[in-house]
């Protein structure tokens, strides 16, 4: 049955997304973040990590001591380095080919519910800053004092513990990291974007 099946691969690659999706606890607040290295480099926003120490619950429950290393508040994007080694991987997508109407998948630790996986699908691609408000987390906030000047929007649902967290294609390929909620439309910032700031840290 078609159904079945695709009720078999979406499973599949959940658990593939829950693999390298983190939770991030900064001891006042937290989220997500996103497994980018073996060696254990992590990408989360940059609201997330608001000190330079962090634990990170891995997806075995282990907890491992994390150190911001680079931060940019303009982009919203924050790269913790964590003591381990051989961790899943992502596959990263293209997310300059993305195009409104593909099915998107969303991971991260709404709520406090960690793995949880939600389902949409892209609103735009073309979204830019402009002098609007946003909700970021719980708080109400100018788009002039925050992160990326582009954004995938996507019609997906998010919640608190959903920022720093997967945003995927139906491949399972990263496509972008969750970053906030605008009315009632999610916000990710875009993987050629997140590629391009680690690239840029000496």
């Amino acid at each position: 049955m078609i159904v079945n099946q695709i009720e078999t691969e979406l499973a599949a690659i959940s658990q593939q997304l829950r693999s390298i999706t983190v939770e991030i606890d900064n001891h006042r607040s937290g989220g997500s973040g996103i497994i980018w290295s073996a060696d254990g480099l992590i990408v989360t926003n940059s609201h997330v990590v608001r000190g330079s120490k962090v634990d990170v619950k891995l997806e075995n429950e282990r907890v491992v001591k994390g150190s911001v290393i680079a931060r940019d508040n303009q982009q919203d994007l924050a790269l913790i380095k964590v003591e381990a080694e051989k961790l899943p991987i992502p596959n990263i997508g293209n997310s300059q080919l993305l195009r409104p109407g593909e099915i998107v998948l969303a991971m991260g630790s709404p709520w406090g519910f960690r793995g949880a996986l939600a389902t949409g699908v892209i609103h735009t691609t073309e979204w830019q800053e402009a002098n609007k408000t946003k909700l970021n987390g719980t708080k109400q906030t100018s788009l002039n004092q925050t992160p990326s000047t582009s954004a995938i929007v996507a019609d997906i649902r998010l919640a608190p513990g959903n920022s720093g967290g997967v945003l995927a294609n139906v491949l399972g390929e990263v496509i972008g990291i969750n970053t906030a909620i605008y009315r009632g439309l999610a916000l990710a910032i875009p993987s050629h974007q997140i590629a391009d700031f680690i690239k840029s840290i000496p």
